[in-house]
């Protein structure tokens, strides 16, 4: 078999291998590492910020609340101290109205015996006014039988002297001290009343002062208070008549 002859093999000239191609402005990785660096940084420190803040709130969060809560208390402690403090008035309130009804009870219980005591008294005043009215009717009647003018003066004195009786009784019914002060029971005024037919008093006549101004106001009021007068009887004759009176403190008497 003939060999087959080789076949020739180009050969590739030798190529240098072309080194890198230089750059211009060569770019260095150091900043963007920096910038990384710093954003992580800012981020942390953004985050540290938000943490503070958050606390912040919390803690301000937490004293209001702590006011909340004092403001809270404080108010239920005032509304209490209040209703305690009503109470106390409303017990006190109470008390004094109960003293007061008390002292109104007693009050009414003497005016009550003050009462009976002097309608008794004027029971008694007025029984004996009748009796001696009666008295005075048989005088005068004794007289009127008996004739003459002088029995009619008899008669007539008596009767005076009735009417005398009669303005005397409206004039003590009158005559009433306030309470005041104490009075003394020295004092005495004696006083001359000119009293005309139809009972009308048209004088008030002082023969002896009380030496105590106010007492002898209160004489002539209590004399201006029972006027008018009961009118005269037929039986009196005359246009006027004077009646004497002893003025003392709780008393009244004829002169």
């Amino acid at each position: 078999m003939t060999p087959t002859p080789k076949e020739k093999v180009a050969i590739q000239p030798d190529v240098a291998t072309p080194e890198p191609a230089q750059l211009k402005n060569p770019i260095s990785l150091e900043p963007d590492k920096r910038k990384i660096k710093k954003n992580q940084d800012t981020r942390l420190e953004e985050e540290k910020v938000k943490e503070r803040e958050q606390e912040q709130r919390k803690q301000e969060e937490r004293e209001l609340q702590k006011k909340i809560e004092e403001r809270k208390q404080e108010a239920e402690r005032k509304e209490t101290q209040r209703r305690e403090e009503e109470r106390q008035k409303a017990l006190v309130k109470a008390r004094l109205e109960q003293i007061k009804a008390e002292n109104e009870a007693r009050a009414a219980a003497a005016e009550a015996r003050e009462l009976a005591a002097q309608a008794n008294a004027a029971a008694t005043a007025a029984a004996a006014v009748r009796a001696d009215a009666n008295r005075r009717a048989q005088a005068m009647q004794s007289a009127v039988s008996g004739g003459g003018s002088s029995g009619r003066q008899q008669a007539q004195s008596i009767v005076e002297q009735t009417y005398w009786g009669a303005v005397a009784q409206r004039v003590k019914s009158f005559w009433v001290l306030p309470e005041m002060r104490k009075w003394d029971t020295n004092l005495l005024a004696l006083v001359v009343i000119t009293i005309n037919k139809n009972g009308e008093v048209t004088r008030i006549q002082f023969d002896q002062s009380s030496n105590d101004p106010l007492f002898d106001q209160l004489v002539e009021k209590t004399i201006r208070s029972a006027a008018p007068m009961p009118r005269f009887p037929a039986l009196m004759q005359q246009e006027t008549t004077v009646v004497g009176f002893k003025f003392r403190p709780g008393e009244l008497g004829n002169m």
